[in-house]
């Protein structure tokens, strides 16, 4: 995905966590954040990509609007 798409993509669905029930939103930052702690790997590179933390925060809010 180009990095244009890929920001607006990310706007997207940020604006779809904001519709979501405050407590799934919790659940859904929960969830990103211990995501986000195999984002880089010991010696501080990142390891994981953009392409990859849109498609984990992509699933998290899919799941949250299913319960």
């Amino acid at each position: 995905m180009s990095s244009n798409a890929l920001e607006s993509s990310f706007k997207e669905l940020i604006a779809e966590f904001n519709t979501i029930p405050y407590t799934q939103r919790g659940k859904v930052a929960t969830y990103m954040l211990s995501l986000f702690q195999y984002t880089f790997d010991k010696d501080g590179k990142q390891s994981m990509s953009k392409d990859e933390i849109h498609k984990w925060l992509n699933k998290a809010i899919k799941h949250s609007k299913a319960e």
